[in-house]
C-alpha cells in the first residue's frame, strides 16, 4: 500500500470520516437519522438502510403514534407534502392521462 500511494499522481481523502460528532441528533422536533446521523460510505444504500433501522428503533419507544404526533398534525404534514410533490388528489384527478386513450400494450417475444 505505501508503494501504491507513493506512485499515485493524486490521493483523495474521504471527508465523511474526519468529522467531529455533533453534540446532539435532536433539535426540537427535528431528528437526524440515516446518512445525516451516521457517517457512511455512500454505497449499497447504507444511509437509507440505517434510516430504516433508526426509524424502527425510535418507533419502538412508544405504543401509540398519537402520543407522539397527533393525527391532525400528521394529516396536515401529509397534505402539504402531497401538494408540494404534485400528489394532491384534486391535482392528480385534474391531470391529463399519462397513457393516451386507446393505447395498447405490446408484448415482445
Amino acid at each position: 500500500m505505501p508503494d501504491l500511494l507513493r506512485r499515485a499522481e493524486v490521493a483523495y481523502e474521504n471527508p465523511m470520516i474526519d468529522r467531529d460528532p455533533v453534540p446532539t441528533w435532536q433539535d426540537g422536533p427535528v431528528l437526524l437519522v440515516g446518512d445525516a446521523a451516521h457517517a457512511m460510505y455512500p454505497t449499497g444504500s447504507n444511509g437509507a438502510s440505517q434510516a430504516v433501522m433508526d426509524a424502527r428503533l425510535l418507533g419502538a419507544q412508544f405504543d401509540d403514534i398519537d402520543d407522539v404526533v397527533p393525527e391532525a398534525e400528521r394529516a396536515a404534514f401529509m397534505a402539504g407534502y402531497k401538494a408540494a410533490a404534485g400528489f394532491a388528489v384534486d391535482r392528480l384527478n385534474a391531470a391529463p392521462p399519462t397513457i393516451p386513450p386507446g393505447a395498447r400494450a405490446v408484448v415482445a417475444g
